[in-house]
């Protein structure tokens, strides 16, 4: 047993520390905004019965809702940052907390850089077919349910383990997924007769969405870690 991850994973337990986890809270519900109005942007691209144009001006609201909410998770990130350096525990123990910040916060981040990529190919009329589109959708509601599994996880800590480990089981099925569905997607694109830009762009848009789950995971694999090291 580690006494110094058992010891954070206690003062989570503690009144005191209630702030600071929901702020934690607050940072993944950000981020989840996030995940979420690219979700609608993929959803406005992949309706059937809306025009070109119509599908292309919802997508790049939604898009840009993405930037603003991206902005909004950064900066309860640098409020998080202030109240941790604030408080009153050992150097170990901040770092720990530090580390799932880094964790956390790059899954919107990862998102908006999905999302400036979706905005470049739709602004220069570069043509992705419809099922590329849903493929990435699909992507993106694996990393919508992630990501509210994560803020799940963060609720229980301290507070029921053994359901913040069941679902952090949950988070490495669909981060599994969405790693099958990476390269399948990949490999569409490569096969397919696109441009440069497109495919550039296009594989940029997926890495984006694929280094957004990977972070979903590292976060809950952190969370997990805190747990199983206090047994």
């Amino acid at each position: 047993m580690s006494e110094n991850n058992f010891s954070l994973l206690t003062w989570f337990r503690e009144k005191r520390t209630e702030k600071i986890k929901n702020q934690f809270i607050e940072l993944t519900i950000k981020v989840t905004d996030t995940c979420y109005e690219y979700l609608n942007a993929m959803i406005s691209l992949t309706t059937e019965n809306d025009s070109d144009q119509d599908k292309k001006d919802q997508a790049l609201s939604a898009l840009n809702r993405v930037i603003i909410q991206e902005r909004s998770a950064d900066h309860i990130k640098q409020e998080l940052f202030r109240e941790i350096s604030r408080v009153r525990i050992e150097g170990k123990y901040r770092e720990d907390l530090f580390k799932l910040i880094y964790q956390i916060d790059p899954i919107a981040n990862w998102i908006k850089v999905a999302g400036k990529n979706a905005i470049l190919l739709l602004e220069l009329n570069l043509d992705l077919p419809d099922d590329i589109w849903a493929r990435f959708k699909t992507i993106t509601e694996m990393i919508v349910s992630s990501s509210r599994l994560l803020r799940k996880m963060i609720e229980k800590l301290g507070v029921d383990d053994e359901s913040l480990l069941n679902i952090r089981t949950e988070i490495e099925t669909l981060e599994s997924s969405v790693d099958d569905l990476y390269f399948l997607v990949k490999k569409v694109i490569f096969s397919r007769n696109f441009s440069v830009q497109t495919s550039l762009l296009a594989i940029d848009l997926l890495e984006g969405l694929e280094n957004s789950s990977d972070h979903c995971a590292g976060a809950a694999d952190i969370l997990y870690i805190l747990v199983m090291a206090s047994r």
